[in-house]
């Protein structure tokens, strides 16, 4: 594992990485006194959940004697525009010794949303926003690894009516292989992704989904997520 004892990893992205879920711990207990169906209950706090909660599991239990900290600095919505904006404050101010970043799913959808087009980030503008943070992260001793968008599973709901799934995930491969290209020249970590999990949402044949709507992930895709970054972080 190169993430080693006393360090702090830094995440950041949009609400695939916040995966903010709000908890009541009534609602948490395996005990007969779960509440009934349909009963109101208080939500004690929000915690951040997803694959990047998999992934801090699956490393404390490969590594238990090791204390390893993360920061989620994920924020729904945000482009690479601006994650940029926040970068300083949000992630060199905590002086992380790793950077686990992902961006690129915000760009697509906003491609395609007709109220959002001052909001659109094109492929020129990511590579210089991604080039940036990681020549920042860099230069402070951070380690980056770029995490490849993930593919869309339906069109998205509030754009264009005649855009397909397909037109979609055309778009977000030119924002892959982007990122991939700005990994090769920075010497950034790169995680691939988007083959995968097209792949495999195409081997589960619509019998079972790694998505909980046309973007967001569910129980299985954080977790195939999770896997495929804790095979890169631990492949040496």
């Amino acid at each position: 594992m190169r993430i080693l004892n006393d360090q702090l990893v830094a995440f950041l992205g949009d609400s695939i990485t916040q995966h903010l879920v709000a908890v009541s711990d009534w609602m948490e207990t395996q005990t007969d006194g779960l509440p009934p169906v349909g009963t109101s209950v208080v939500v004690d706090r929000h915690e951040n959940r997803g694959w990047t909660n998999f992934l801090e599991s699956r490393i404390y239990l490969s590594y238990p004697e090791r204390i390893i900290r993360y920061l989620n600095a994920g924020m729904g919505g945000h482009s690479s525009r601006q994650m940029l904006a926040r970068f300083d404050s949000d992630i060199l101010a905590h002086r992380p010794q790793w950077l686990l970043l992902s961006a690129g799913v915000v760009e697509v959808r906003r491609t395609y949303q007709p109220d959002r087009e001052q909001d659109r980030v094109s492929l020129d503008e990511y590579v210089a926003n991604l080039t940036t943070m990681i020549t920042k992260a860099q230069t402070a001793d951070v380690q980056v690894i770029l995490l490849e968008s993930t593919p869309h599973a339906r069109p998205v709901t509030d754009g264009l009516p005649d855009v397909t799934l397909e037109e979609v995930n055309t778009w977000t491969q030119q924002y892959a292989e982007m990122m991939r290209q700005v990994a090769h020249e920075t010497g950034a970590g790169f995680v691939p992704l988007f083959e995968i999990f097209l792949d495999m949402e195409r081997r589960l044949k619509g019998k079972a989904s790694l998505y909980a709507d046309e973007v967001h992930l569910g129980s299985k895709g954080d977790l195939l997520y999770s896997q495929l970054v804790y095979q890169y972080l631990d492949a040496d």
